[in-house]
């Protein structure tokens, strides 16, 4: 047996926690290795300190106070508080508020360059809506929709927006 197996099995040897065939192997290599024997010395001795010493005391109450502790805090936890983003805010690190800020101004940008189209799209409808005989795919930019197969949403939708002759409805 080798002198980092024997270090790490050391204390198991000590309180006597070792199978037979393992203790035997740890003699045999403590009879041969001085560090060894020195390092199962030390143990001893700090195993007779540990016993020797009296456990402190505790403060009155303690158990109690730290049982009180644990409870509120699974009830914290458990209660389904809603979340608070003043708190969140103000106890968050500075990387976080700074990432946080990013994906907020990043959000905002992507929100404003997908609704660019949308914004446009009143007057475009005002426009096809002046000329007497828009088609009422046309009036409501839904052109990509006359492929719909009957029966689908789609289809149904183009029912709902167009009238019999393919205009739209009022």
């Amino acid at each position: 047996m080798r002198c980092d197996e024997v270090q790490s099995r050391l204390d198991a040897y000590a309180f006597e926690e070792l199978t037979p065939s393992v203790a035997s192997e740890v003699d045999s290599h403590l009879r041969s290795c001085p560090r060894c024997r020195q390092s199962l010395a030390r143990l001893r001795r700090l195993r007779a300190i540990l016993g020797e010493a009296e456990a402190p005391s505790r403060p009155e109450g303690f158990a109690h106070r730290v049982m009180a502790s644990a409870h509120d805090a699974a009830n914290r936890r458990s209660s389904g508080a809603p979340w608070d983003p003043i708190r969140w805010w103000r106890s968050a690190s500075a990387p976080m508020k700074a990432a946080a800020a990013i994906v907020l101004i990043v959000g905002q940008l992507v929100g404003l360059a997908m609704g660019r189209d949308v914004l446009s799209t009143p007057r475009q409808v005002r426009d096809s809506q002046v000329t007497a005989s828009a088609d009422g795919l046309d009036v409501y930019n839904t052109s990509f929709l006359s492929e719909a197969p009957e029966g689908s949403l789609a289809g149904s939708y183009l029912a709902l927006v167009t009238t019999r002759d393919g205009e739209a409805s009022e």
